[in-house]
């Protein structure tokens, strides 16, 4: 994305670039939208009448105004890159070859972790006494720093290449950008470089069989397991509503070594998300030992990760009760994390 004319106002181009889509799904504060842009909410993004809005979005192509209503300017962003649909990419691959990236200090010293821990835009922490916390919130800021339509593009590529600087713009920089920690990476022959490359091209595994105690009509079972954050399993919300305890069984169609479970809610709203969870193992299926895991969840859109360990071939994942003491449960995506 370029801006047509130089207001950025504390917001950096890059800022734009990664929250594009956070942006269409934050609340609407008190602005008005600019001509033109009247299909997505405004947003008051960063107070003081400064403004985001989301207007045309299409396969490939995603618009935003920015208004600053105290000047009453109005700066149009057009997207110039391919906007991948956000989906899943390996939670193992992740966790071998490209989480360690984070945490390799430079010839300065410093690693990634040592600077981002506090950051909003891409937030990488160390693992600490909580893994499993650490890997999903590594998981899903690397995931949100990416741009799968257009890969060089994304923050997680460019930044490392850039000088150092304040972490904005700059025109003289091969990458369009400046990097608060210099250049990490001497350009796509580096093998940070080529391990991320490899994981964002890394063909997609055998998809596991999910099944589920019930369901919504569009609300599958199977759309817990198909990658893509947008769309969601949902037990029934009409007629009978059935309360808890509602279960999702994961078939790895062999036995595996069960490491962990990935559950990502739903990213737009509470309804369903999961407050009291257990995990249990089964080799068929059909018997069931004690639960290997038991948990609580808050209430919010944050990947998380159970550490878990176990042979089996099927995992399940049972609901105890929502964050809002409602009757329903839904999941964005559940991975299992497991090797042969």
């Amino acid at each position: 994305m370029r801006c047509r004319e130089s207001l950025t106002r504390g917001i950096p181009e890059t800022d734009l670039l990664s929250s594009t889509r956070q942006f269409a799904d934050q609340p609407v504060g008190p602005v008005d939208r600019p001509e033109g842009f009247d299909d997505r909410p405004g947003v008051d993004r960063h107070g003081s009448g400064l403004a985001v809005f989301v207007g045309v979005v299409e396969d490939e192509r995603v618009d935003v105004a920015v208004e600053d209503q105290a000047d009453d300017l109005v700066v149009a962003v057009e997207a110039d890159v391919r906007l991948g649909r956000p989906r899943l990419l390996s939670l193992s691959t992740f966790r071998d070859r490209i989480n360690p990236l984070f945490t390799q200090s430079g010839e300065d010293g410093v690693s990634c972790v040592g600077c981002h821990a506090n950051q909003n835009v891409f937030r990488v922490v160390p693992t600490g006494s909580s893994e499993g916390d650490a890997l999903a919130a590594n998981y899903q800021s690397a995931l949100k720093a990416l741009n799968l339509g257009d890969p060089e593009s994304s923050l997680l590529f460019r930044k490392p290449r850039s000088p150092r600087g304040a972490g904005g713009l700059e025109g003289t920089s091969p990458t369009g950008l400046t990097h608060n920690g210099g250049p990490r990476w001497e350009g796509a022959d580096h093998p940070a470089y080529r391990a991320l490359r490899g994981w964002i091209d890394e063909p997609g595994g055998d998809s596991p069989r999910i099944t589920a105690d019930g369901y919504s009509p569009g609300f599958e079972p199977g759309a817990a397991g198909d990658g893509d954050l947008d769309t969601l399993w949902h037990t029934e919300t009409e007629g009978a509503l059935p309360g808890y305890p509602h279960e999702l069984i994961i078939d790895l169609k062999a036995s595996k070594k069960i490491k962990g479970l990935l559950a990502v809610p739903r990213q737009d709203r509470s309804d369903g998300r999961v407050r009291d969870f257990e995990i249990s193992l089964s080799v068929d299926g059909t018997t069931w030992g004690q639960p290997v895991a038991r948990g609580t969840w808050p209430d919010d859109p944050s990947f998380r990760y159970v550490p878990l360990s176990g042979q089996a071939r099927f995992v399940r994942l049972r609901g105890l009760s929502e964050v809002g003491g409602g009757p329903t449960m839904s999941l964005a995506e559940v991975v299992v994390d497991a090797s042969p």
